[in-house]
């Protein structure tokens, strides 16, 4: 029984779910640039970054004022967080949710300091609440490691859907 065969058993038996598209491993790239920003921030990561800028010889090839290097790596970071949003804002209108699809303009918000300008009623600024913004600790790690979770999933199937593919070119190759 060929792989195409096989497949087309497994199709038939399944009930139809939502498709997993190409997208889903852009998202999956997203989540990875995020959670690596947010080990990034991590206390034993920060302390590391500390140490490191005590060292003479990043002192001689960098400077010694050590607030101007934490101004630097803190722009550095406000980048790659940028550069995080700008992914999340190109996913985002494909969201059920109105106010995911807002994305870009609260991030925007965010950025100025102010979070409520562009929400029209009490309702949208209470559906904030779901997007975690003013999450304690636990649970802003719940979400990294939630996140962790989908990008191994995503990693996972990627790597079977190579290994499908390889079958399928056996497949060929063989009926030839």
């Amino acid at each position: 029984m060929g792989v195409t065969k096989v497949l087309a058993d497994l199709r038939a038996r399944c009930p139809q779910r939502p498709a997993v598209g190409i997208l889903a491993f852009e998202a999956a790239a997203v989540m990875s640039r995020l959670v690596s920003l947010h080990r990034s921030l991590a206390e034993e990561e920060v302390g590391r970054l500390r140490a490191g800028m005590r060292a003479p010889g990043v002192a001689y090839l960098t400077s010694k004022d050590q607030v101007f290097i934490l101004r630097f790596v803190g722009a550095e970071l406000v980048g790659d967080l940028d550069a995080a949003a700008a992914a999340v804002s190109r996913l985002a209108p494909r969201c059920r949710d109105p106010l995911l699809r807002a994305f870009n303009r609260l991030y925007a918000d965010l950025k100025a300091g102010g979070v409520y300008s562009f929400l029209i009623d009490a309702r949208a600024a209470a559906d904030l609440d779901h997007l975690g913004l003013g999450s304690t600790a636990k649970r802003a790690e719940r979400r990294v490691r939630k996140m962790e979770q989908y990008v191994a999933a995503t990693s996972r199937l990627y790597a079977k859907m190579e290994v499908l593919n390889e079958l399928e070119e056996a497949e060929k190759h063989a009926q030839q």
